[in-house]
């Protein structure tokens, strides 16, 4: 009797430890896993303060955030099933994250992502608020993101997040926020509006082909301190019955970084509605495509002081060019 009282007091023992297998505790922290030896996670809630996920640690049924006052440092080097859920905390990026398409990062907080890069394993909806306080890339592996609801995303001044091989759905006011030299780079992305979209401070970046479609017409406005810059090798289209409306404070926030920068109007709209110059890089017109200036205001064609600050024009087979206003031509 006292032999078997003794066997089964040894195995529930043993089954406490392999349960706890991994993970450490401090007064005010969860430390999950080892940098030594592979252990697997079920779901985890971190409390409030500073957690780790070391970089053996395979989290296998997601992870949750307590609260607001909750971080979470992420060094594993395993992808992630299951939900990741902020309530308001903070994930910090050591190594980049992977997750598996079973995989969703839900609820509001911050993804502090330090330069490193999230890869999407499958479609993403954003229901609550993200910040971006420091720079990163979310790599989508051609998934879609969805800003559903109150879902949207911010970028602080002075960073970048750079978003590539994405279909981004649901962009409308308020949708996207860009603090004051803060950047968002676009790489291969399809931007799809659900209504208008302003693009009032900081900058955001085309880089290599970049589709911009809209709902009925919603236009894609630069406006106020905006900035929308074509990068160098860019093509940002937009596209059939969409607008590109220009109403920036300054005749300078529509930039080609250099001539090989191109914008084409695929059947779209410029709205110029405050005056603007556009120097180098390409514009091409296809489809029905039109140019509409303001009563007052002006769109003009490079600076008539240097070959390099030219815009080379092209209109493809299938064009049908509209314009109206005042447009000047200082191409020399």
């Amino acid at each position: 009797m006292n032999k078997r009282h003794t066997l089964t007091r040894t195995l529930q023992a043993a089954v406490i430890f392999i349960s706890l297998l991994g993970f450490t505790t401090t007064a005010h922290a969860l430390i999950i896993g080892s940098n030594n030896v592979v252990s697997r996670q079920t779901n985890v809630v971190f409390p409030s303060g500073s957690n780790t996920v070391l970089g053996f640690a395979w989290m296998t049924s997601g992870f949750t955030l307590q609260d607001s006052a909750t971080t979470v440092s992420w060094d594993s080097i395993f992808p992630i099933s299951g939900n990741i859920l902020l309530n308001g905390g903070t994930l910090q990026l050591l190594s980049n994250l992977t997750l598996f398409p079973d995989a969703q990062i839900l609820g509001s907080g911050t993804i502090n992502a330090g330069g490193k890069t999230m890869f999407l394993g499958g479609d993403w909806t954003v229901g609550g608020s993200i910040a971006f306080p420091t720079s990163g890339v979310i790599d989508g592996g051609g998934h879609t993101v969805t800003l559903s609801g109150s879902g949207s995303l911010s970028i602080a001044a002075g960073q970048t997040l750079r978003l590539k091989n994405i279909n981004i759905f649901g962009l409308a006011a308020g949708k996207l926020t860009i603090a004051s030299t803060g950047v968002l780079t676009l790489e291969n992305v399809d931007l799809n509006l659900d209504s208008a979209f302003g693009l009032s401070a900081g900058t955001i970046e085309a880089a290599g082909s970049v589709v911009v479609r809209s709902a009925g017409g919603a236009a894609f406005t630069v406006s106020s301190a905006g900035t929308f810059r074509v990068k160098s090798h860019g093509i940002c289209r937009f596209d059939l019955e969409s607008v590109l409306n220009y109403s920036a404070a300054s005749n300078d926030k529509l930039v080609f970084e250099d001539a090989t920068a191109r914008l084409v109007l695929d059947g779209a709209t410029l709205l110029v509605t405050q005056n603007v110059q556009l120097l180098k890089g390409q514009l091409v017109f296809q489809k029905k495509a039109a140019v509409q200036i303001s009563t007052g205001r002006s769109l003009e064609i490079g600076d008539g002081s240097a070959v390099s600050n030219n815009i080379d024009l092209f209109n493809a087979p299938d064009a049908s060019v509209t314009s109206s206003g005042i447009i000047t031509n200082h191409n020399i």
